[in-house]
């Protein structure tokens, strides 16, 4: 049977607290490529689950850019994937540590270093068509309207934590219920190994 939405938002509330009683945190990641609606879907989680902080990691990335220019803060090898430097290792370690639960959101996610990571539940991997990012670029609250034209797309490796989730214009709800139900799954599936 098919639960609805508030049923999934009201178990996965309920499974984060449960977590929590156990001493671990919910760290939850949203990746994707650029207008894919990392921070809109990142916001609705935010406002209906118990997370405390949302971390863009493109803020970060800019930051420790302006403050530190000659600092590489990620780079783009031949295949378009990125690498998290130690900085955003830093940054997620610090979190686990300190039991916050946080949804971190932003195109810089290295899949592969943050799949290692023992506190870290997963994350989806939001794709559009050009069209659809072209739409979401262009909304007046996209942080990347600058880069409406040219946007290269990157490729992101398969990871049994990450789920890759199609989004559209017209399918933004279905992918807020997809993520949702990927997030019991995986919090389900945390609490499970902790047990063990």
């Amino acid at each position: 049977m098919e639960h609805s939405e508030e049923e999934v938002v009201a178990s996965a509330n309920e499974l984060i607290a449960e977590l929590n009683a156990m001493g671990h945190p919910a760290i939850f990641f949203i990746t994707g490529n650029f207008a894919s609606g990392k921070t809109t879907l990142a916001k609705e989680l935010f406002s209906r689950l118990s997370f405390v902080h949302i971390i863009h990691i493109g803020i970060i990335t800019k930051t420790i850019r302006l403050l530190c220019p000659d600092l590489l803060v990620s780079k783009f090898p031949g295949d378009g994937g990125m690498i998290l430097n130690e900085a955003f290792r830093s940054i997620i370690s610090s979190y686990t540590n300190s039991g916050v639960n946080a949804i971190f959101e932003g195109v810089q996610i290295d899949i592969p270093v943050v799949s290692t990571m023992p506190e870290v539940l997963g994350g989806v991997v939001l794709q559009t068509s050009e069209d659809t990012s072209s739409v979401f670029a262009n909304r007046p609250h996209s942080h990347f309207k600058r880069h409406a034209d040219g946007i290269r797309p990157i490729s992101y490796p398969d990871s049994p934590i990450f789920k890759t989730i199609q989004n559209s214009i017209n399918g933004q709800n279905q992918t807020r219920l997809e993520t949702l139900f990927f997030l019991e799954k995986l919090l389900r599936k945390k609490i499970s190994n902790v047990k063990e």
